[in-house]
């Protein structure tokens, strides 16, 4: 199935072997079979070759076309399935979209997934990196910076990914679960401030002027406290992270 941007102007064509008895029809139906246009065909250059330019809809789902067609007398029909999406994320609000999700991972569209279903997947890891990145930064962005796009792509056909899993009641394959590790790190540097974000042209966004200090290792207990020296209580959680920090980096 064809996936089209709305308001664009496509040019079906219909290529026969034999000459119809009249220039064909062409008709665009929505899924509630709505025909939302009939226009008669050209002849092109080639011979029994035919075409007709439409501004397509602009409004998002599934619609077929659909070429009506004489030869001696006989009807014939032509129909091809193709879905409107809109390709520019702002217009979605979302800071990516799922033209975004093919570009990495064409094989996106064996999965059966609508456009609209996987806009609900941006959806909701953008609510994610939003949640996350709020105490630092005005959230959402009005435009998207190119780091936040680069998460929300990747997050979200994470979470396609591992719907198999989830659904099978399975575990998360690691590979997922290695690649979800290392961008929630990503994200906890912006939280924290280690990373800055920027903008296409490489000027650092600025954080909200109440933004407060964080730290990674906030919730643990303190390693020193006011305590005599005999009374010091080392949190072992703190000593298990310090440990995995250190075979994160020899890895």
């Amino acid at each position: 199935m064809d996936i089209l941007n709305g308001g664009d102007t496509k040019q079906f064509t219909l290529v026969m072997s034999v000459a119809p008895d009249g220039n064909p029809i062409l008709s665009v139906f929505n899924s509630s079979n709505t025909a939302v246009t009939s226009l008669t065909s050209v002849q092109s250059g080639t011979a029994y070759s035919y075409y007709s330019l439409y501004t397509l809809p602009t409004s998002p789902g599934i619609y077929y076309s659909e070429w009506s067609i004489s030869v001696s007398s006989k009807a014939y029909v032509d129909r091809a399935l193709f879905e409107i999406i809109l390709i520019d994320s702002d217009q979605t609000g979302l800071y990516s979209n799922p033209n975004d999700i093919r570009a990495i991972y064409p094989k996106i569209d064996t999965t059966d997934l609508t456009n609209r279903q996987l806009n609900q997947y941006i959806s909701d890891v953008d609510n994610v990196i939003n949640m996350r990145l709020s105490a630092r930064y005005t959230v959402p962005f009005s435009s998207t910076p190119p780091a936040i796009g680069y998460l929300s792509k990747n997050l979200a056909l994470l979470e396609i990914l591992e719907r198999p899993s989830v659904k099978a009641g399975g575990d998360t394959p690691g590979w997922i679960l290695d690649r979800k590790e290392h961008f929630d790190k990503l994200i906890t540097g912006l939280e924290s401030g280690s990373y800055s974000l920027v903008t296409n042209s490489g000027d650092v966004i600025g954080a909200k002027s109440d933004t407060i200090i964080w730290s990674s290792h906030e919730n643990y207990h303190p390693v020193f406290t006011l305590l005599d020296a005999e009374e010091q209580q080392i949190d072992t959680d703190y000593i298990d992270e310090l440990r995995d920090e250190i075979d994160d980096d020899a890895a």
